[in-house]
């Protein structure tokens, strides 16, 4: 059953019941936020014109303010340019590569999700009856979805961010699975 050396991680008395990986290439379009997609592009677009209005602004014109507007607008927006690039385009491949280096374990106390590129990384999102819980579903897959709070500063603000399952086969068992770990039933 084991496609990756789980045993390394788990505590001990914990009982692996299922793991599993990516299907390859994107699941489904529809669960990825277009919203963002557009909103992205419409920054990146922007970014790009004022990173081209600030070079020509710093190479064409003679003045020493006019060079030094280009200059600094140049430098402001540079490091927008390969964010948006990436938001827009890059992101794509990656998610659908995952196949190839992300897997997942679900135990009786905890979800394990774990990436092999560049270095292996574990998370681990503890399952108790109050962590919150989502199924999406889609045509080719499904993604299960542990919404988990963190604290962000130390003003005492807290942070709720979204991790899990993405791109899943089996989605609504281990879903079911996860909520009868939640309910003490597993």
């Amino acid at each position: 059953m084991s496609m990756e050396p789980w045993h390394e991680y788990l505590h001990v008395n914990e009982k692996l019941l299922w793991e599993g990986k990516p299907i390859a290439g994107i699941g489904d379009w529809r669960i990825y936020d277009w919203q963002d997609r557009i909103l992205s592009a419409v920054f990146g677009a922007i970014g790009l014109l004022l990173g081209t209005q600030g070079f020509r602004e710093a190479v064409t014109q003679l003045s020493e303010g006019s060079v030094g507007l280009g200059l600094l607008i140049l430098f402001v927006v540079t490091p927008f340019i390969p964010a948006g690039i990436y938001l827009v385009f890059l992101q794509w491949p990656a998610i659908a590569l995952a196949y190839r280096y992300r897997r997942y374990a679900l135990t009786d106390r905890a979800a394990y999700i774990m990436d092999r590129w560049p270095t292996v990384r574990v998370k681990v999102i503890p399952l108790s009856p109050t962590t919150a819980v989502e199924l999406v579903k889609g045509r080719r897959s499904s993604s299960v979805w542990a919404f988990v709070v963190k604290t962000s500063d130390g003003d005492g603000g807290f942070k709720v961010e979204k991790e899990g399952f993405e791109n899943i086969t089996d989605g609504e068992a281990v879903f079911c699975l996860i909520r009868s770990i939640q309910m003490g039933t597993q």
